[in-house]
């Protein structure tokens, strides 16, 4: 009976084989998500903001985000939403003190605090954080955006200004 229940044992553990080849399950979290790429600024816009610290911090940072997974999302919720902070509280350049700047700002905030609620809810879904962050990136092309538009609109102002159909249209008054 003990060489027969021996054999026995032998065949039994023979008739599995494992080649190795298991497939690991990565939680869901934990996939690395392609985001939308934010809209730069424009290259003239660019040499505005060079000065300004904050945003070149904020725009360094946020590029971390093209491509994020949604636990690294959530990880790195407070450092983003302490660079938009400091952002609003900056210096910010004279040719962006505007009520429809700081509303893009705003709304850049708010989408960061949301994303930060979010890393405190244990039940959240990777899906969720994903709509979440594409939340953050459309706010933050929305506020290059407005940077882009700004400084077009000075160059804009400018050209009228110097071109000589402003002078032919509204010539000085000579008298």
């Amino acid at each position: 009976f003990i060489y027969f229940g021996f054999v026995l044992l032998l065949f039994s553990c023979g008739t599995q084989q494992d080649n190795g080849t298991q497939a690991v399950q990565t939680p869901e979290r934990s996939v690395v998500q392609k985001h939308t790429n934010p809209i730069p600024i424009s290259k003239i816009a660019q040499k505005k903001v060079e000065d300004w610290k904050q945003y070149e911090e904020l725009n360094d940072f946020i590029q971390k985000f093209d491509a994020i997974s949604p636990n690294e999302a959530l990880s790195n919720a407070r450092g983003l939403n302490v660079l938009i902070e400091s952002l609003n509280d900056s210096i910010q350049p004279d040719f962006v003190k505007s009520n429809a700047f700081n509303a893009r700002v705003n709304l850049l905030y708010n989408e960061t605090l949301r994303l930060y609620d979010m890393s405190t809810i244990s039940s959240i879904k990777a899906d969720e954080v994903n709509n979440q962050v594409e939340k953050i990136l459309a706010a933050y092309s929305s506020m290059n955006s407005k940077i882009s538009s700004i400084v077009q609109q000075q160059l804009l102002d400018r050209e009228v200004k110097d071109s000589k159909f402003d002078k032919v249209l509204f010539p000085k008054d000579t008298t």
